[in-house]
């Protein structure tokens, strides 16, 4: 684990490390090193002391919400190479994590089998999704679709799907 002290230094914040795997709902116990400016009392180490009593800290995955700038997209049954792209962003700026791609669930063959998804990250931090059919769809045509996808973030646990969105997709001719 790693600590961070909030920006006003009136509390602290527990986050794995980068690489670190946890079990998800387990109780961690953790005791925290305290650098304090000008604590001189009876420490060895330095100027600060350990938590007397370890934190207990239960491990949970929270992602961000997320928005889109459209709720719909038309996609056309053609041999031109046709996509649809539109934007992703945290809904809340504050949260922590930063949006790294997006995908389809694992279980939606359909979707997997009509589709090609991806994503671009750009500089403010949100996605730019491209959507594009394959040539075999397993969607009628002149049909508008719910469509599920998951938007993944950095550090994200790996049985973790994502923050769900949901796209209106009209096929067309």
């Amino acid at each position: 684990f790693e600590t961070h002290i909030t920006e006003d230094k009136k509390s602290f914040y527990i986050v794995p490390k980068e690489g670190v795997d946890l079990e998800k709902g387990k109780t961690y116990k953790v005791y925290a090193w305290l650098l304090m400016d000008g604590y001189k009392f009876g420490s060895a180490t330095g100027d600060g002391i350990y938590t007397l009593t370890p934190i207990k800290v239960k491990t949970a995955e929270i992602l961000p919400k997320v928005k889109t700038d459209k709720t719909a997209v038309n996609l056309y049954l053609s041999s031109k190479a046709y996509e649809a792209t539109f934007i992703v962003e945290k809904s809340d700026e504050k949260s922590i994590g930063a949006i790294e791609s997006v995908a389809f669930g694992e279980k939606d063959e359909k979707a997997n089998d009509s589709f090609t998804v991806w994503g671009v990250p750009r500089d403010d931090g949100s996605l730019e999704v491209h959507l594009k059919l394959k040539n075999g769809v397993s969607y009628g045509c002149n049909t508008t679709n719910r469509i599920k996808m998951y938007i993944q973030f950095t550090g994200q646990g790996t049985n973790t799907a994502g923050t769900p969105i949901t796209m209106n997709v009209k096929i067309n001719k």
